[in-house]
């Protein structure tokens, strides 16, 4: 397991799509139906935090302010 936390002002292509997917299935939607809304809520975040299993995103979280000091 990797995990990455940075701002999302990394975003990548690839980053984005992985979130949009994790979302739709979490909300059991398409990703087309999902990706305004993701996006919506990647671009009002500060920071994203991610994890990932075989180089697969598993996980995200997306926050305004910093949860951690250490993080920081």
């Amino acid at each position: 397991m990797r995990e990455i936390i940075t701002s999302t002002t990394n975003l990548t292509d690839e980053r984005a799509r992985g979130i949009n997917r994790l979302a739709a299935l979490g909300f059991e939607q398409t990703e087309s139906a999902m990706l305004d809304d993701t996006t919506a809520h990647i671009l009002a975040a500060e920071n994203m935090q991610l994890a990932y299993d075989d180089e697969q995103l598993v996980g995200f979280a997306l926050y305004r302010r910093c949860l951690w000091w250490q993080s920081c």
